[in-house]
């Protein structure tokens, strides 16, 4: 019988080998990325280390896709009847639709990427970067000596800064945590660099949440957990913009990877709290709740301690005490009477932005999740949001949710979770993998046209009015020029060097005083007015200005600029 033919062999996976198979998993992912970024986009260049790549025509990578597709196609047809190949075809596909989806949304926030220094956030943050880069977080202002005014610094405090104890100089309005990570960015990548923390820290995000999802649950969950953080709404628009919410993101879950471990690294969850207190003070209760979970509570608190010292410190030094903030005193910030309005608030725009079906998910977590996860996961949420309740501001946005975040991802995990247990429980095994990968692709599409209806994906374009006014102040006025503006305070000193005084701070009486006295010094003084909101403010507030004589003589974009003079 040695003889006779032996029948060929089926293959146990597809392709045979598991690094065929990544391989595989790898290339269509990124064919298929590349194809639905192209169509998106309408693709763009690339210049990495002096090789430029462009990519506009999404007809030649789906070509190669179906290319790489045929084999294994032809494999399934011809093999069909083997017990288990469909499973493992399912299962394949599934890897590499979720990768897909990653990927799509990784390269979807680079090419949205904001790398302007503008407004309130943004200009706050890398203003203070720079400022701790030099060792200098108070910033002397020598203008407070002459301009008649009776608070001189609130006007010389651009937008993101706030007047220092003594009165003569201005200080960050930020807690110092993400500037200090920005500072480490910009010494290694240079100016561009601080605008890269937020996406890189996202990035580095997704990939805990999947590590920490597939350790206590496993891949499907992980994978579905993954996708589903990328392409959150409120996530990814915090990933692109240089704002502290994503990077506290990172910290608290990077702290719970490091005490979800069989051997737990309590000295380094606690330093990642610390890094969590100080990019967002409200944080201390998730370091608190933390603590409690870990399980050498003393290493914890040693690794945190070192932060709260210096968090301490910088408070008393730049605000003249430990529990004040750029904002104010901390009993000015919070509230019992707002609660009920907040939960109002915050509850409706979880419903809109996640559906109603996040929460029968959370539901169901409850029993179908592991329940020290659950606990654990649910504790931190409430941590996270419990200061917010007492918040008062006047916001109804669902831009709100950013301050959720890191607890906002949680409940995104363990929706996962659940998702995958409820999947495994009452779906068929071999088609289980397609069904998560369908619910994983829907919540994306979801996503995206959420992002587009709001108009996500044209802030780089938005955001670009602040450099492009700053280099138009920059050609056009002595170094020693003084601006007035509001809105563009900020960035017209980060990219021109030009003093700037905030027009909406300075008295309705005084604005002529204010231009003599500049006149005076021979400085010349220019006026930047953003859209036609801020003309007519400025119309209205210094209407009684007679003295005044205002020129326009440009608009840069939606930005009208003006000279400014004292009347003879």
């Amino acid at each position: 019988t040695h003889f006779l033919p032996m029948p060929p062999a089926v293959p146990s996976r597809i392709p045979a080998t598991w690094w065929e198979s990544r391989a595989w998993d790898l290339g269509f992912g990124i064919l298929l990325s590349v194809t639905l970024f192209i169509g998106l986009t309408g693709g763009g260049r690339l210049d990495i280390a002096g090789v430029s790549l462009t990519a506009r025509d999404w007809t030649r990578p789906a070509t190669l896709l179906a290319l790489l597709s045929l084999p294994r196609a032809f494999a399934l047809w011809r093999h069909r009847a083997s017990p288990g190949l469909l499973q493992r075809a399912c299962e394949q596909l599934m890897r590499a639709g979720l990768a897909v989806i990653v990927l799509l949304m990784g390269a979807l926030g680079l090419w949205a990427l904001v790398e302007a220094c503008g407004g309130l956030d943004s200009h706050g943050y890398v203003s203070a970067a720079r400022a701790l880069a030099s060792g200098h977080l108070v910033v002397p202002q020598p203008l407070v000596s002459w301009l008649p005014l009776e608070r001189a610094v609130e006007s010389l405090a651009p937008l993101g800064w706030v007047p220092a104890v003594d009165g003569r100089g201005i200080v960050p309005l930020y807690p110092v945590g993400l500037p200090l990570v920005m500072a480490v960015f910009e010494a290694l990548a240079g100016r561009g660099g601080p605008f890269y923390v937020a996406p890189a820290l996202g990035a580095a995000t997704v990939a805990l949440a999947f590590a920490l999802v597939r350790r206590v649950d496993g891949a499907h969950a992980a994978g579905l957990a993954a996708a589903l953080v990328a392409s959150h709404p409120v996530f990814f628009t915090y990933a692109i913009q240089p704002m502290s919410d994503v990077p506290a993101t990172f910290w608290v879950l990077l702290a719970l990877v490091l005490l979800y471990r069989d051997r737990q690294l309590p000295a380094l969850a606690g330093m990642a709290a610390g890094m969590a207190l100080l990019t967002r003070p409200t944080l201390l209760l998730v370091g608190l709740v933390l603590a409690g979970i870990s399980a050498n509570r003393r290493r914890f608190v040693l690794g945190l301690f070192p932060f709260v010292a210096l968090f301490i410190a910088v408070n008393t030094v730049l605000y003249g005490s430990p529990l004040a903030s750029g904002y104010g005193q901390s009993v000015d910030l919070f509230a019992v009477g707002v609660v009920p309005r907040n939960v109002v608030v915050y509850g409706k725009w979880l419903l809109i932005v996640n559906t109603p079906l996040l929460m029968a998910l959370l539901v169901a977590a409850r029993f179908v999740v592991d329940q020290r996860f659950f606990l654990v996961g649910g504790s931190v949420c409430l941590a996270v949001g419990v200061p917010y309740l007492f918040y008062a501001f006047d916001a109804d946005d669902w831009e709100m949710l950013r301050f959720l975040l890191p607890g906002l991802v949680l409940l995104v995990m363990l929706a996962s979770m659940a998702a995958a247990a409820l999947v495994r429980r009452y779906v068929p095994a071999p088609v289980a993998p397609i069904v998560v990968l369908v619910m994983a692709g829907s919540a994306a599409a979801a996503s995206y046209d959420f992002l587009q209806d709001r108009g996500v994906f044209r802030l780089r374009v938005v955001e670009s009015k602040y450099p492009a006014v700053a280099s138009w102040i920059e050609r056009n006025s002595a170094a020693d020029a003084i601006v007035l503006a509001s809105l563009h305070s900020g960035s017209i000193r980060h990219y021109s060097g030009r003093t700037t005084l905030r027009w909406d701070r300075i008295p309705p009486g005084r604005l002529a005083l204010t231009i003599a006295a500049i006149a005076e010094r021979n400085r010349a003084a220019f006026l930047v007015l953003d859209g036609n909101a801020e003309r007519e403010e400025f119309a209205r507030r210094f209407s009684s200005s007679p003295g005044v004589q205002i020129d326009f003589v440009d608009r840069v974009q939606n930005v009208s600029v003006a000279t400014v003079r004292a009347r003879p």
